[in-house]
This record gives structure tokens, C-alpha cells and sequence, in this order.
């Protein structure tokens, strides 16, 4: 299966507000990542946080950084930042 990556933090968020985050885990286990970014929006709620801290200590959901000039990175700057030409069709 491919690695579930969260891009921006409505998706997941919506999921820990509602404390619903075993639904995640239910559909794709051990196969999600977000970026350091999102982490990093999250960390601004301690409980948010937290609830982020104990997926990742149970295997549950890896944090990683996209690099400058990847893929993803370009992917995510078209998906986040709305002042940049998309090149998505």
C-alpha cells in the first residue's frame, strides 16, 4: 500500500478535535505520514499535540520533512500556497 500523507491540517485535525483518530488507524494502520510542517501547525494546540505524539509512539504515523526542490515539495506548495501557479492539471 502507499504511504498516507496529510497535507495540510484540516483533514487530520478534524479527526483529533473529535478524539476519532482510531478511525484513521482503523483504515490505514501504520501507513500515514505527515509533513513536519502540519506537525508543526498542530503543536500549537497542546491536546491536538499530544494525541499526534501518542500515533506516532505507537507506530501508528511518521512525521518527516519534505525536502526543497522534490516532488513533494512541489506538490505541497501547489496544494498549499495559493499565490503559486499551479501546475496540477
Amino acid at each position: 500500500m502507499t504511504k498516507i500523507v496529510f497535507f495540510d491540517t484540516d483533514c487530520i485535525s478534524s479527526f483529533l478535535w473529535t478524539q476519532t483518530q482510531h478511525l484513521l488507524i482503523h483504515c490505514f494502520g501504520s501507513d500515514m505520514i505527515i509533513p513536519r510542517q502540519v506537525y508543526n501547525e498542530i503543536s500549537r494546540v497542546p491536546h491536538l499535540r499530544q494525541r499526534i505524539d501518542v500515533m506516532v509512539t505507537n507506530g501508528n504515523l511518521l512525521i518527516e520533512d519534505i525536502l526543497i526542490n522534490t516532488d513533494e515539495n512541489n506538490l505541497y506548495l501547489d496544494l498549499t500556497d495559493h499565490t503559486r501557479a499551479s501546475s496540477l492539471p
